[in-house]
């Protein structure tokens, strides 16, 4: 009889916990292998199954929504749209806090939202952002935001609906530092004030809330029905 077969007698002939012993102590090192090889294949047929692919990026820039406010903004909005909010979401960047005098104490705290707010920018993973004054004021200067006239042309109904909210801002050209610090800046029509939309009324923005949308997005036609869905919203 060969090694093989004798060892498979005796395997035989144990009980249960003499078979549970055995097999752990010569075979512990392929057992473990063969469960982490099981949690890697569980793991990524999990996040296959429930990988959420995102229609639009929407960030809030020096605002803090409530609950409610984010359901409507994100769900809400797929809701919507007929998506399926299993497969597909809403992405809010939350927590984006630009001072144009930042304090030493939250300085460290800008710097951090600032690169955020570039890089989601650079990668095209930003489409809309809902900002107060100064957020409005910060974005504009530093040209992330669109001329909405080239979004919504003149004789587009929906520019109709929107034109009484439209909001002109600064973008910054120039600025020279070797001529005393003399800047250049333009108007630029690349806002809009939703402090009157219903879907805001509730929450509390001394500062008024505007709408502004992202230079570079590549989803500029689900932007347009995003701002669509946010001028017609009504409470239920």
């Amino acid at each position: 009889m060969k090694p093989w077969q004798e060892e498979w007698q005796r395997f035989r002939q144990m009980n249960g916990k003499q078979k549970l012993v055995h097999l752990w102590t010569y075979y512990k090192f392929h057992i473990l292998v063969i469960l982490a090889v099981l949690v890697i294949i569980g793991d990524f047929g999990f996040r296959a199954l429930t990988k959420k692919t995102t229609v639009l990026y929407l960030g809030e820039v020096n605002i803090a929504a409530d609950p409610d406010l984010q359901d409507a903004l994100s769900t809400g909005y797929l809701a919507h749209t007929g998506a399926d909010p299993d497969r597909q979401e809403v992405f809010l960047y939350t927590a984006i806090y630009l001072f144009k005098e930042p304090t030493m104490e939250n300085q460290e705290y800008v710097s951090a939202s600032q690169m955020k707010l570039m890089t989601a920018t650079n990668t095209q993973m930003l489409d809309l952002v809902l900002m107060n004054r100064e957020g409005y004021d910060i974005c504009s200067a530093n040209g992330y935001l669109v001329d909405l006239r080239t979004v919504f042309p003149a004789g587009d109904p929906q520019w109709a609906a929107l034109a009484a909210c439209l909001t002109e801002n600064d973008v910054l050209l120039t600025d020279d530092s070797t001529e005393e610090y003399s800047t250049v800046t333009q108007k630029v029509c690349n806002g809009l004030d939703v402090s009157r939309f219903p879907i805001f009324q509730q929450g509390d923005y001394p500062d008024g809330i505007y709408l502004g949308l992202i230079t570079g997005t590549p989803r500029m036609e689900e932007c347009r029905n995003y701002i669509a869905y946010l001028s017609a919203w009504q409470p239920d």
